[in-house]
C-alpha cells in the first residue's frame, strides 16, 4: 500500500487558552478497553513498518471520521488489529511486563504542558523516534509558541507517537521560550501602551569627563582673574560717578569711553561666554549664556549713545553679569575634576544609598554597592534648579523686550537703554553661580574624605529628614580597640571562662568580637555554639553553652543580675563575664578614638534634620561614654533599645535605595560628609535660586514700571548697582553654606 495509505491526518484548530487546548486533547484521547486511562502502546511491529514507509507516524483514534485523502482501511485488517490489542489487554489484565519495546504515548504529560503554558498555542512538531529524528536531520523538531491576543490563527495539530526524549526536547525549548519572553516583557509592555522609550546611552567613561573638564580650565581661570580685576575697576569707576567724584557732563566723555573699552577688555576675556551663548543659539537650545550674549551686544550699542551723552554707562554690572558667568564655567569644571579624580584613585567603590522607611517611617543613609553607570550619567544631568533659572532668564529677556518696545516710543535709544537696564535689574549677577559654586564647594569639600556626590540627584535624596544608623565600627574601628589586661577569678575555670565570654560576643555581633577571637586563637581554644542569646537594656547580654548558663556585660549589669563582685573589681570600660552566677573573668578594654570618628559624628550631630541612631551592640558604648569620648551633644542621638538596635544594624539596601554618594573609603567620616555636604549643596542651591527669582522679579516691576511711566532718570547705573549689592550679598552668603557643612 502507498505511502498515503500508511498515514491517517488529523487537523484541528487549537484554541488560544490552556483549558480549551486540554479539552481538545481529551476528545482525541483513544482508550482501548482494558488499557490505562492516559496511555497508548503500540507494538514494535507497527512502529518499524510505519518507519520503512515514512520519518513521522500519524494516526487517527477510532470513532473519528477520516479524511477523503486516506483511503479506507480493509475490514479484515481492522479485525486483526482488534485481535491483537485484546491479546495485548488480557496480558497488561494479568499483570504480565510490558515488553521494552513498547513506546508510550503520554497524555497526560501533555495535558500538563498546555496548562503550564496557559494562554499560549502550542504547536509540535517531533519525529516518531530517536530513529526518525536521526534520519530526518534537516526537519528539527521545534516548539513554536504564538503570542496570544492576536487573534485566533488555524494551526495544524500534528499529533505524533512521542517517546520520552521527545518530550523532554519539547519542554526545555518551552522553557527556553518562556525566558525570552521575559526578557523582553518590559518592550512589549511599552509597545502595548503606546509609549517609545529610547535606550540609555552608555555613560561618557570617568577618565573623558575628567580630560573635557581639566582642558583648558587653567587658561580659563587666568582669564577670569583679569576679567575680575576689569569688572572691579569698572564697577568703582560707577561707584565714583554715583557719587559724584567724577562728574563728566555734555558732549563726549572720558569715563564713559574708558568703561566702554574695559567692557570690550572683559568681552575679550570672557569670550567663552559669547561663543557658548550663540552656539546654544544655532543649536535652537537657548540658555543663561544666550541672555549674557544678547545683554553684551546691547550694552555695547548703550556703551556708544552714553560716550556721545556723557551719561554713565552700565558697562560694569554687565561686566560683572559676564565675569559671574565665566567664574560659573569654571567652577562647573573644576567640580567635574574634582569628582571625577575620587574616582580615578579608586578603592572601595561603595555608595551611600537612600534606604525607605530605614527605622520608624523615616528614610535613611546606609552603605551599599555602588552604580558607577548611574554615578556617571548624573553627573551629566543639569541640575532642575539649574533648569529653571534657564527658564526665568529667557522669559525675562522676552518680557524686556516687549516692555521696552513698547515704552520706547520709536526711539531706538530709548528703547536699548530701557532694555538693558531691565534686563540687569531682572537677572542678579550672583544668580549665575547659584548651583554653580555649592557644588563645587562640595565636591571640593568631599574630594579630601573620598566620596563624591552622585550629581544633583545624589544631593537631592539627602534632603528632608533622614536617619543615619551608627554601629561599633563606625565609632570604633577594628584597629582602634585593643585588650588592656584581662583578670579571671578561681571560682570559673579560666579557659572555660576565655572560651564562653569570646563565643557570646561574637555571637552577639558586638565590635569587641575582634579582639575576643585574637584572644581566643592565642589561648587556642576551641569556639563554643551559643544558645538562647538574649540582650537586655541595661548593658548586658546572656546565653547557653550546653548546660552552662553565661553572662557578659557591664559592671552594672552584674550587680542586677545578682552576681556578686569581689573587692576592688570596679574598672568602668571593661566586660565582665559570669558562669553560672559566679564571676569568671574581667576583661578591660582600651578604646582609641579616631580622627575620622570625630569628624564624622560631629557632623551628624550637627547636621539639622539628620538623626544619628546607635545600632552598637557594645554595651560599654552608652550616651555618657559617647560625651566623654566626643564632646558631643547626645542628645541629638537616639539610643534605641538593643532588640530595636539589632534589627537596625541587620537591614541592608533594598531595590528601592537611591544612590546619593560613592564612597572610595571605608571610615565613616567619609559617609558622614557625604550626607552633610549633600543637603547644604541641595539646600544652598535651592535658596539661592529662589533668592535670585525674587529679587529679578522685583527688579523687573520696578524698572517696568518706572520706564513705563517716563522716570528712567531714577534708574541710573549707581541705583542699580546699590539694587545689585544690597541682593547680591545674601546669596553670597547662602551660596557659602556647604564651607560649615
Amino acid at each position: 500500500m502507498s505511502n498515503e495509505k500508511d498515514q491517517i491526518t488529523q487537523e484541528n484548530t487549537i484554541p488560544d487558552d490552556a483549558a480549551a487546548f486540554t479539552s481538545e486533547l481529551d476528545r482525541l484521547q483513544w482508550e482501548p478497553d482494558g488499557m490505562a486511562e492516559d496511555t497508548i502502546r503500540v507494538d514494535a511491529d507497527a512502529i518499524r513498518e510505519k518507519l520503512a514507509s515514512g520519518d513521522t507516524m500519524q494516526f487517527t483514534p477510532p470513532g473519528e471520521k477520516e479524511t477523503e485523502a486516506v483511503d479506507p482501511v480493509p475490514e479484515k485488517k481492522t479485525r486483526k488489529k482488534g485481535r491483537r490489542g485484546r491479546r495485548k489487554k488480557e496480558k497488561a489484565a494479568k499483570g504480565e511486563a510490558v515488553s521494552g519495546d513498547t513506546v508510550r504515548l503520554d497524555r497526560g504529560a501533555i495535558a500538563a504542558k498546555a496548562a503550564e503554558l496557559r494562554d499560549q498555542t502550542v504547536r509540535f512538531e517531533v519525529p516518531a523516534s530517536q530513529e526518525a529524528a536521526e534520519r530526518t536531520r534537516e526537519q528539527q523538531p521545534v516548539v513554536r509558541v504564538y503570542e496570544p491576543g492576536k487573534g485566533p490563527k488555524p494551526i495544524l495539530y500534528e499529533e505524533d507517537l512521542l517517546t520520552r526524549e521527545d518530550m523532554e526536547r519539547i519542554a526545555q525549548a518551552a522553557r527556553q521560550q518562556e525566558k525570552e519572553q521575559q526578557a523582553s516583557q518590559p518592550e512589549l509592555e511599552l509597545h502595548t501602551r503606546g509609549k517609545k522609550q529610547k535606550q540609555l546611552s552608555p555613560p561618557t567613561p570617568a577618565e573623558r569627563q575628567y580630560e573635557q573638564a581639566a582642558q583648558g580650565l587653567s587658561g580659563a581661570q587666568t582669564r577670569l582673574f583679569f576679567a575680575s580685576v576689569l569688572t572691579i575697576a569698572s564697577l568703582i569707576l560707577t561707584a565714583l560717578a554715583a557719587f559724584g567724584v567724577l562728574n563728566f557732563r555734555g558732549g563726549a566723555s572720558f569715563l564713559p569711553f574708558l568703561q566702554m573699552v574695559i567692557l570690550l577688555l572683559c568681552a575679550l576675556m570672557t569670550y567663552d561666554v559669547a561663543v557658548e551663548g550663540l552656539m546654544g543659539l544655532f543649536r535652537l537650545r537657548p540658555g543663561i549664556h544666550t541672555v549674557l550674549t544678547v545683554l553684551l551686544v546691547f550694552s555695547c550699542i548703550e556703551g556708544v549713545q552714553c560716550i556721545l551723552s556723557g551719561r554713565t554707562s552700565y558697562g560694569g554690572l554687565t561686566c560683572l553679569c559676564l565675569t559671574m558667568g565665566l567664574w560659573s564655567d569654571c567652577q562647573e569644571r573644576s567640580r567635574i575634576c574634582n569628582t571625577m579624580e575620587v574616582i580615578r584613585r579608586g578603592g572601595v567603590m561603595d555608595a551611600a544609598v537612600r534606604e525607605p522607611a530605614l527605622w520608624e517611617g523615616k528614610d535613611g543613609i546606609l552603605r551599599g554597592e555602588g552604580d558607577m553607570d548611574t554615578f556617571l550619567r548624573d553627573q551629566e544631568r543639569v541640575p532642575g534648579a539649574q533648569r529653571v533659572l534657564q527658564i526665568y532668564c529667557l522669559a525675562v529677556m522676552a518680557v524686556c523686550l516687549v516692555v521696552s518696545f513698547l515704552t520706547g516710543g520709536g526711539s531706538f535709544v530709548f528703547f536699548t537703554r530701557v532694555f538693558v537696564t531691565m534686563l540687569l535689574a531682572s537677572v542678579p549677577a550672583l544668580s549665575l553661580i547659584a548651583v554653580s559654586r555649592p557644588r563645587a564647594m562640595a565636591a571640593g569639600k568631599l574630594k579630601y574624605h573620598g566620596a563624591a556626590l552622585s550629581g544633583w540627584e545624589g544631593g537631592k535624596n539627602t534632603r528632608g529628614s533622614i536617619v543615619v544608623p551608627l554601629s561599633d565600627l563606625d565609632l570604633f574601628p577594628g584597629d582602634k580597640l585593643r585588650m588592656n589586661g584581662m583578670k579571671l577569678y578561681p571560682d570559673v575555670d579560666p579557659d572555660k571562662t576565655i572560651a564562653y565570654g569570646a563565643a557570646l560576643i561574637c555571637a552577639s555581633g558586638s565590635g569587641l568580637a575582634g579582639i575576643f577571637s585574637e584572644l581566643l586563637e592565642k589561648k587556642n581554644l576551641r569556639k563554643c555554639k551559643i544558645e538562647n542569646l538574649k540582650r537586655y537594656d541595661n548593658g548586658g547580654i546572656s546565653g547557653e553553652v550546653g548546660k552552662d548558663s553565661v553572662l557578659a556585660g557591664s559592671m552594672a549589669f552584674m550587680q542586677a543580675m545578682g552576681v556578686e563582685l569581689p573587692e576592688g573589681t570596679r574598672v568602668n570600660q571593661a566586660v565582665y563575664v559570669a558562669v553560672n552566677g559566679f564571676l569568671g573573668g574581667v576583661f578591660a578594654i582600651n578604646y582609641t578614638v579616631s580622627r575620622a570618628a570625630i569628624r564624622g559624628l560631629g557632623t551628624l550631630v550637627r547636621s539639622s534634620g539628620v538623626m544619628p541612631v546607635l545600632t552598637a551592640q557594645d554595651f560599654v558604648i552608652t550616651p555618657g561614654f559617647i560625651h566623654s569620648r566626643f564632646r558631643v551633644n547626645t542628645n541629638r542621638i537616639v539610643f534605641p533599645v538593643n532588640r530595636k538596635r539589632a534589627a537596625l544594624a541587620a537591614r541592608r539596601p533594598s531595590e528601592e535605595a537611591r544612590q546619593c554618594a560613592i564612597l572610595t573609603k571605608t571610615e565613616f567620616a567619609s559617609l558622614a560628609k557625604a550626607v552633610s555636604c549633600g543637603r547644604a549643596m541641595y539646600y544652598s542651591a535651592l535658596w539661592c535660586t529662589g533668592i535670585s527669582l525674587l529679587s529679578g522679579i522685583i527688579g523687573l516691576g520696578i524698572t517696568g514700571f518706572l520706564a513705563w511711566i517716563g522716570s528712567m532718570d531714577i534708574l541710573t547705573a549707581g541705583n542699580l548697582l546699590l539694587y545689585t549689592v544690597l541682593w547680591d550679598i545674601p546669596l553670597w552668603i547662602i551660596s557659602g553654606w556647604v564651607r560649615n557643612a
